[in-house]
């Protein structure tokens, strides 16, 4: 069971980090990253915690909130279908990698 919880960061260069994030995914995976928007200003039901992931609970967003327009490649109906099916190992690599970076920086 995937242990990862939501993080959240600031930046001025927001746009450019997910662009760069949405393409190296689709490089490194053969599908899209995943990108969801919702209207709520809260976003505590979309949102695991640390104390979620400890029990297991993941606050994914459903597939109505996909945001389509944000995807890198073109995908037939059977990737559509395959893309919706987040691959945890793939996230677990990409954090996995993104936590090696700030080890990395912190020398």
């Amino acid at each position: 069971m995937n242990r990862e919880y939501d993080y959240r960061f600031m930046s001025d260069k927001r746009e450019e980090i997910i662009n760069i994030l949405k393409h190296n995914f689709a490089e490194r995976n053969g599908i899209n990253l995943p990108i969801f928007g919702v209207q709520s200003a809260n976003l505590s039901e979309f949102t695991t915690t640390e104390k979620d992931a400890k029990r297991g609970v993941s606050k994914f967003p459903p597939v109505q909130y996909r945001l389509r327009e944000e995807d890198v490649l073109r995908e037939s109906d059977t990737q559509m279908i395959k893309a919706e099916v987040v691959d945890q190992q793939a996230i677990s690599t990409v954090m996995d990698d993104y936590h090696e970076n700030l080890k990395l920086r912190e020398q």
